[in-house]
């Protein structure tokens, strides 16, 4: 079969005529390698040897095998010969190239060459530009993120010069109120002394009144046993 005759039925069939024999061939196979899973569970029944059972397996398979590929190929000859055929007087124009004027002269074939040639060369400078605008877009992102990056570390910068500032106000503040504290505490302390020192000051002036009491209840009874 020529070239031009395959490429006309895979046009007009919408599919390759050897896929047909390949599909064809697959279920036969399929088919074959079913019936021998049936012949297998049949044999084990009849036979108690393993051994056996493998080499006769085997050797039906590859008989098989080797009996599908044999009239199988000639079946693909046949079909290929007979059926996906076209006659070599036979010319065929499919529906949608009805009107379609194929034959082309030298002037013409220089005509659709240089048409060609420039819708080639628009494409290359399209993919060009392409690339190019793909570049400057590359570079213009990687501006911004080094830009967004930079900004990032300044922001942060900032943040954290903020926190440690806050931190040290914090510090300075939590400093301020201990020695605040100190200073009540000792203020407090020093109240107390105070206060004890006028306490002892009031029971050694009390003390002293009691003595002279006792000296004087004493001088007294002194005076009035003197007086017995």
């Amino acid at each position: 079969m020529a070239n031009n005759d395959l490429e006309i039925l895979i046009e007009h069939f919408e599919f390759s005529p050897i896929s047909v024999i390949d599909d064809v061939i697959d279920s036969v196979n399929e088919l074959m390698y079913q019936a021998l899973i049936g012949l297998e569970r049949f044999v084990e029944k009849k036979s108690k040897s393993d051994e056996e059972i493998d080499q006769g397996m085997h050797q039906v398979e590859t008989l098989l095998e080797a009996l599908i590929d044999h009239n199988f190929d000639m079946f693909e000859l046949y079909v290929m010969r007979n059926i996906f055929a076209i006659p070599e007087n036979l010319k065929i124009i499919l529906p949608h190239q009805e009107g379609m004027d194929f034959t082309l002269d030298q002037s013409r074939e220089e005509k659709v060459d240089a048409e060609l040639e420039l819708m080639r060369k628009k494409v290359l400078a399209l993919l060009a530009i392409k690339k190019i605008t793909g570049n400057i877009h590359s570079q213009i992102n990687e501006e911004k993120i080094s830009q967004y990056a930079s900004t990032s570390d300044k922001r942060e910068t900032f943040v954290s010069t903020m926190v440690l500032r806050q931190t040290e106000q914090v510090k300075m503040q939590q400093r301020e109120n201990r020695r605040d504290i100190d200073e009540e505490e000792r203020l407090r302390k020093r109240a107390r002394i105070d206060d004890d020192d006028e306490t002892s000051k009031a029971i050694a002036q009390e003390l002293k009144d009691l003595e002279m009491i006792s000296n004087l209840f004493t001088s007294l009874n002194q005076e009035y046993n003197k007086q017995e």
